[in-house]
């Protein structure tokens, strides 16, 4: 069953975390970095370990290309009620996604749109 109050709140969490943990032009550097993968590459090791020691403001950007060579811009968050938050940036738009249930960033489980907006 869904909770809209909780989700709405999450939704709120989350998006003030990704703008104060420096996903915006101009500000600092993720907290466990920011990474550019090309096709076939995978999230360095010491970001994921320092993902898997998180805590509520630490924050991962990553950067990968579609087939179009468009840019994909993903940033992983630590959930406040637990799991992991991705706000995914493509081609003008925006979702964002709670996984409740993430044991890492490379092992994120079942995910939950809480936004989309182009």
């Amino acid at each position: 069953m869904r909770h809209p109050r909780r989700h709405a709140g999450a939704l709120l969490i989350a998006l003030l975390a990704l703008s104060a943990a420096g996903c915006a032009p101009g500000e600092p550097v993720p907290s466990c970095g920011a990474f550019t993968l090309d096709r076939g590459e995978s999230i360095p090791r010491e970001a994921l370990d320092c993902m898997a020691e998180a805590d509520e403001d630490d924050t991962l950007k990553v950067t990968t290309l579609n087939r179009e060579g468009v840019p994909i811009v993903t940033t992983y968050a630590t959930a406040v009620e637990g799991g992991i938050v991705m706000n995914v940036e493509f081609g003008g738009g925006t979702s964002i996604y709670l996984c409740p249930d993430a044991d890492s960033v490379a092992d994120l489980g079942e995910c939950e749109e809480l936004h989309e907006g182009h």
